[in-house]
């Protein structure tokens, strides 16, 4: 039962922890440009909310597509997350090459999530072979 809340709680915790981060660059940089890099790094009026329900509407996907609480090998649900979420932090990586410190940490984050699934992908894989071959 622990591991199964903990499996479950892992991606919502690290929302909360973006959703602070965020938070906390926004006061720290506030609108306007830099006098080092003028027109880049820029945080815009609106970029906190929207990256608040950006981040949540996929934290709630990413929920619906694993399915952490369920029992059953993740390996197939993390490989379709991944081949999801992966092409969408790709996309997001150059759209936001200059973007300000709030969607940047958001990049950040979706990158952590990929690498994620990544490994989430590959041990789940080589334990089910690996249970698969012991059994037989």
């Amino acid at each position: 039962m622990p591991m199964t809340l903990l499996r479950t709680a892992l991606l919502p915790l690290s929302w909360v922890a973006l959703f602070a981060n965020m938070t906390w660059l926004r006061y720290m940089r506030p609108f306007g440009r830099s006098a080092e890099h003028p027109g880049y790094g820029e945080n815009h009026p609106g970029d906190l909310p929207m990256a608040y329900a950006i981040s949540a509407t996929e934290v709630a996907i990413l929920l619906a597509i694993t399915r952490p609480w369920s029992r059953d090998p993740i390996w197939r649900r993390a490989l379709a997350a991944l081949l999801l979420f992966g092409p969408w932090t790709v996309v997001w990586i150059a759209a936001g090459m200059h973007a300000g410190s709030i969607e940047s940490a958001h990049v950040l984050w979706r990158l952590a999530i990929t690498l994620g699934l990544i490994v989430t992908v590959l041990v789940s894989m080589i334990r089910h072979v690996y249970y698969r071959v012991t059994a037989a």
